[in-house]
Formats: structure tokens, C-alpha cells, sequence
């Protein structure tokens, strides 16, 4: 390897190391202005209505809703991060595969705040999931107060075999719950893993072959 291609190795493992956010479209849930159904002064949402994010389930379940808090605050006391929030409810489910694959050696961690409505019982909080290829993180953190938030966190270090596998976001909830989400962030952090049996390049290959047959004409020319 030579000293440009041991900067560039070096420069992408300090790179990693520093850590870095990886984009979410509509992370917040303000690409969108629901118009289609009041619910109080400032509040008003919109079924079926979600850019950025896959959504599953009946439409009338999932869409932006705009709670309303200050002027209206019978389903929540505040926003996390702007005015509107993404919702899946009753089975539905929000995803969102993001512009990067995984590289083995990071950690990927994703943090999202989980409302719970004022006029639902604490049972129907939804849940969030981080999804690395096929494995499944369910995200954790300390239930809300009624009409409050709370960030959730997933974190997972890939492995060797998951290099190169798709990194997606999954909110949802069962066929008894109303999740409610706002503020997605994902970022990743640590050092990547170096290949332990790199195969030589070409070009490493050419010389090799060369020097072998330098030495050869050196030895037929004394033998």
C-alpha cells in the first residue's frame, strides 16, 4: 500500500471516528401542511399525508397532525421540534430506508421522541425500531408524562457482514396503539474495521510480477 492510498485509509478512519449525521428526509414532519381536519384552534391533521417516509397500514391511521399547542393543547402540551408531527396508528407503520449502507466498525444510533396523547391511555404509546439489514433494534427510553415526549434511543455497531446492508428507520405501532413521533435523528460514530486479507490490487500485482521477472533474467544471465 502506498502513501496515498495509507492517507486516504487514514483520513476515512478518522473520519469515522469522528462521527457523523446521516440525512432523514421530513425528519420533523414539517415538509407537509395539513389542511383537511380541524381539531381546535391551530390544530388540524391530515391523513394519508407523509413525504420522506414509507407508510403501511389504512391511510385514514397514518398522516401529519398539528396538535396546536400553545392555543390548543387537549392532545399535547408542546412540540418537540416545530409545529407537526408524524402519526401511525392502529397497526400502521412509518419507514424510511436513509441514503446510506452500513459500514462494519460503526455505530449507528438513532434517537426519536414518543409522544403519548392526553386522551389515550399510557398503553397505546407506539413503538421505534432501528433496522440494520435484517437485524432489529427496538428502541428504549423513559415513558412521557400524558401529553409529553420522551426521546427513545437504538444504537448498533455493524458487523463484518453487515457492510454494505441497508440502514432504515421503522415507526410504528399494534393494532392498539396510536404512535405518535417527531425529531428523527441518526448518526453514526467509531472507527471502521480495516480488511484483514486485503487482495492486492492490480497495479501491486503488475510490479510483483515484474521484480519476478527481473530476477529471473538476473539469474538466467550468471547461471
Amino acid at each position: 500500500m502506498n502513501k496515498i492510498q495509507l492517507g486516504i485509509l487514514g483520513l476515512a478512519l478518522a473520519m469515522g471516528a469522528q462521527g457523523a449525521s446521516i440525512m432523514i428526509a421530513n425528519a420533523s414532519f414539517e415538509d407537509n401542511v395539513p389542511t383537511t381536519n380541524g381539531c381546535g384552534v391551530d390544530c388540524v391533521f391530515h391523513p394519508g399525508m407523509m413525504s420522506g417516509w414509507q407508510p403501511t397500514g389504512v391511510p385514514a391511521n397514518y398522516g401529519t397532525f398539528k396538535p396546536g399547542p400553545p392555543s390548543t393543547t387537549a392532545f399535547f402540551d408542546l412540540i418537540p421540534d416545530g409545529v407537526n408531527i408524524g402519526y401511525a396508528h392502529f397497526g400502521s407503520e412509518l419507514t424510511q430506508t436513509v441514503g446510506v449502507t452500513a459500514v462494519a466498525g460503526l455505530t449507528y444510533t438513532l434517537e426519536v421522541d414518543l409522544g403519548w396523547r392526553k386522551d389515550y391511555g399510557i398503553e397505546t404509546l407506539g413503538f421505534i425500531e432501528l433496522v440494520i439489514g435484517t437485524t432489529r433494534v427496538l428502541a428504549t427510553g423513559t415513558t412521557p408524562a400524558q401529553g409529553g415526549w420522551s426521546t427513545y434511543t437504538a444504537a448498533y455497531t455493524a458487523v463484518a457482514g453487515d457492510t454494505g446492508k441497508a440502514i432504515a428507520i421503522y415507526l410504528g405501532s399494534t393494532s392498539a396503539q396510536l404512535g405518535n413521533f417527531d425529531n428523527a435523528r441518526l448518526n453514526s460514530s467509531g472507527t471502521p474495521l480495516e480488511e484483514t486479507n486485503p487482495v492486492p490490487e492490480p497495479a501491486g500485482l503488475g510490479i510483483a510480477g515484474l521484480a519476478v521477472l527481473l530476477l529471473a533474467g538476473r539469474y538466467l544471465k550468471h547461471g
